[in-house]
């Protein structure tokens, strides 16, 4: 996955069955639906907190 902030563009490269597909594209769903913009600057530190706490995250256990 890349994700280009400026143009707000995600690029997702999907190898797996559909089966697996769609059951991470509702996943994935479901986190966007708790997303939320960064309007002040307590959103901008709360987010950097989040991607801070992620950052070398097991892959699945983010």
């Amino acid at each position: 996955m890349v994700v280009d902030f400026q143009n707000a563009i995600v690029w997702i490269k999907w190898i797996g069955t559909h089966k697996q597909n769609d059951a991470s594209t509702l996943a994935m769903l479901n986190k966007a639906a708790d997303m939320k913009p960064v309007r002040t600057e307590a959103d901008y530190e709360a987010a950097l907190e989040h991607v801070a706490a992620l950052w070398g995250a097991r892959e699945r256990y983010a």
